[in-house]
């Protein structure tokens, strides 16, 4: 008897999973808006919501996650800067001041002043 009821009810959830259609071009709304992070810095982005399975090509939810924003610039070509020491002196831009970005060096990191192009 158990068994009967484990076999439907795996038929039911597999046939609700399978009768969720949206409509073409729906989009879900932007989680992001009126979401501010706490910490400096850091952005809201629209985040895949890793509880729910998706299909390429249908629109997922999406979750407000809050990400470091990258420092404009580039990191310099290593031949352009001297070899420097092998520790991490920095572990992103964050870590350094001012428009200052966390580059390799050759071995290690540390906070260099970036390219502008």
């Amino acid at each position: 008897m158990n068994s009967i009821v484990c076999v439907c009810l795996v038929l039911a959830v597999a046939s609700l999973s399978a009768a969720i259609v949206l409509p073409e071009g729906f989009q879900f709304p932007n989680v992001c808006e009126g979401v501010r992070c706490r910490q400096e810095g850091y952005q809201c982005v629209q985040h895949m919501n890793p509880s729910i399975f998706c299909t390429v090509g249908t629109p997922c939810p999406r979750i407000p996650k809050c990400v470091r924003v990258p420092k404009s610039g580039l990191c310099p070509r290593l031949v352009d800067m001297p070899m420097g020491t092998c520790a991490q002196m920095c572990g992103g831009d964050h870590h350094c001041l001012d428009d200052q970005k966390c580059c390799s060096n050759g071995c290690g990191m540390q906070c260099v002043d970036p390219l502008w192009l």
